[in-house]
């Protein structure tokens, strides 16, 4: 698998008119989703990325029955996601202007540093680049997180 997501395609059966295509961390799990369609294809959109193991099953209805199809594995994908090294999280910083550097992402080519009063948030202030760090001034000097 390449990436977070995959679309996966199908040949008919005769006499189906509908699928079911689940998508498990075991074999005939649906814990990572699944799909009930009466087309020849589902899109999952949020897959592991830490390269393990998942396996699809599909099932067809025809004729009042629900039978496996076939099944299939794949590895799926490993993406870094980027880790924040600098300055080290949860130190107090000293003033109002620190600089933020990071590790890569895999496939990554731009990076937003969002400064906020909880977690997520970015009511602060943000700041995007292209590269792997960024010296960034105004943030609150009050002794908040």
């Amino acid at each position: 698998m390449t990436g977070k997501s995959a679309t996966f395609t199908w040949s008919a059966e005769t006499g189906s008119t509908s699928y079911q295509l689940c998508v498990g961390s075991t074999a005939g799990a649906r814990d990572l989703g699944y799909v009930g369609t009466s087309s020849l294809q589902a899109t999952f959109s949020n897959l592991p990325t830490n390269g393990s193991l998942i396996y699809a099953t599909l099932y067809g209805y025809a004729g009042g029955v629900w039978t496996v199809q076939d099944t299939a594995t794949y590895t799926t994908a490993t993406i870094a996601n980027a880790q924040i090294t600098s300055p080290a999280k949860g130190s107090t910083l000293a003033s109002g202007t620190a600089t933020f550097t990071w590790t890569a992402e895999t496939g990554g080519t731009s990076y937003q540093i969002w400064i906020g009063n909880t977690p997520g948030a970015k009511d602060i202030l943000t700041c995007g680049t292209n590269g792997l760090s960024v010296a960034i001034s105004g943030i609150p000097t009050d002794g908040r997180t």
